[in-house]
């Protein structure tokens, strides 16, 4: 069987200028609409074994089956060709066989390129739009829909990309929205670090279990997990198990332990520093100053001049103490300044019985037979603290304007011990 003629499609542009006006006219908008909503109008390419190429209507897509292909051309000849005549099939569209049609007979100008663009986004047609909103940019770059259409924006009148204008003041495209890279580095790192604590949280959970079980093997395991720990990321769930109330004194000194050992690491101090304030064990509060006083760095001090200040009386004496134990001279002008402190209570009954707030805030309402009273208290841990901090032969009890006129005198290296006999 000899091979029919082929049609060649030709990629040559008709320049014939047919339609009147500054766009299409309305013979070619009429074929345009119908083009596309006739879905057996479709221009198909066959791409054949021999290496050539045919473009018509395939008329017989639907026959099972299929044994040749009917082509109709458009000069109103029909080719039937033999399954291996064929290679392949691709199939056009009807809006983009419309588009073709009507744009052979278009003007070009910058009103007919922007009515053809529009028509092509709504058939879905985005690279034929985007040539011809080019175009129209092309023809007159200030062409504000155009300009909009491709994505422009006007900044200090001038029509720049997002992109470019985002890429020029050092941001990159992340996750949909303009970052700078600085901070996708930190909340790479946040995400990391949050996997790093939920990893040490389930170890650490787990090593628990094994410490309060009655299996030795599963107890000297997991306690050999714990001391062995070094990570800071580790510091934030032993934290939580060491405040946790009624959790056993033998596991909590593996805690202020293990903290000890990543200091100073921001959580670990802080939970430390708390231990000693708030822990009803005193020792516990000793174990805990000791891991401290190891540190001579002196992160604990900001923890411990808060609590200095507090409004809780029991509070301000506990930190004097672990200052005083822990020996930094730093904490001296706060600890002067916390030689005596005001406090609000109740007074109640006829005898007018006083009593303090459970948190020593003063924050309660006075009932009948009873007023709330402001009263200085005089803080015996602080003052301690004070006389092992400084030399023996300087006493000035809660005198605290003694203090400040001899502090005032002393100009020493935060490192030097006030002592003598130190």
């Amino acid at each position: 069987m000899r091979h029919p003629r082929l049609k060649y499609t030709s990629k040559r542009r008709d320049t014939d200028r047919t339609c009147g006006g500054v766009g299409l006219c309305m013979s070619c908008f009429a074929i345009m609409i119908v083009l596309a909503t006739t879905s057996s109008l479709k221009a198909d390419v066959f791409d054949l074994t021999n290496g050539s190429q045919l473009e018509g209507t395939w008329t017989n897509s639907g026959e099972t089956p299929l044994r040749r292909y009917v082509v109709d051309l458009s000069n109103g000849t029909r080719v039937i060709l033999k399954k291996d005549q064929v290679h392949t099939v691709h199939r056009k569209p009807p809006a983009l066989q419309s588009y073709q049609k009507s744009v052979r007979k278009m003007l070009d100008t910058v009103d007919a390129h922007w009515e053809i663009a529009e028509r092509c986004g709504t058939a879905g047609l985005d690279v034929q739009r985007k040539y011809h909103l080019q175009r129209v940019l092309e023809l007159e770059p200030d062409h504000e829909a155009g300009r909009r259409a491709m994505g422009y924006v006007r900044i200090r009148d001038q029509w720049v990309l997002p992109e470019e204008h985002f890429q020029k003041l050092g941001y990159v495209r992340h996750k949909g929205k303009w970052r700078l890279a600085q901070e996708i580095e930190l909340e790479a790192s946040k995400t990391q670090a949050e996997h790093e604590v939920s990893q040490w949280r389930q170890k650490i959970k787990r090593w628990r279990s094994s410490l309060v079980s009655n299996k030795p093997n599963d107890h000297q395991e997991a306690l050999n997990g714990m001391r062995m720990i070094r990570s800071p990321y580790a510091a934030g769930p032993i934290a939580y198990w060491l405040a946790q109330p009624k959790e056993p004194l033998v596991l909590k000194r593996i805690y202020v332990e293990v903290l000890g050992k990543l200091l100073p690491t921001p959580i670990a101090v802080n939970a430390l520093v708390q231990r000693t304030i708030e822990d009803s064990s005193q020792e516990l509060t000793d174990r805990a100053i000791e891991q401290l006083k190891r540190q001579s760095t002196g992160y604990y001090l900001p923890d411990y001049l808060t609590e200095l200040k507090s409004k809780d009386n029991l509070r301000i004496n506990r930190a004097g103490y672990a200052l005083g134990e822990i020996g930094d001279n730093l904490a001296i002008p706060a600890l002067i300044e916390a030689l005596t402190t005001k406090h609000r209570f109740v007074q109640t009954g006829p005898g007018m019985q006083t009593t303090f707030g459970s948190n020593g805030n003063g924050g309660l309402a006075a009932g009948r037979g009873s007023k709330i009273t402001e009263i200085t208290v005089q803080n015996k841990n602080v003052l301690a603290a004070l006389g092992m901090l400084t030399p023996n032969n300087i006493r000035f009890g809660y005198d605290k304007s003694g203090w400040r006129s001899w502090y005032a005198t002393v100009r020493v290296p935060a490192h030097y011990g006030l002592r003598r006999d130190r």
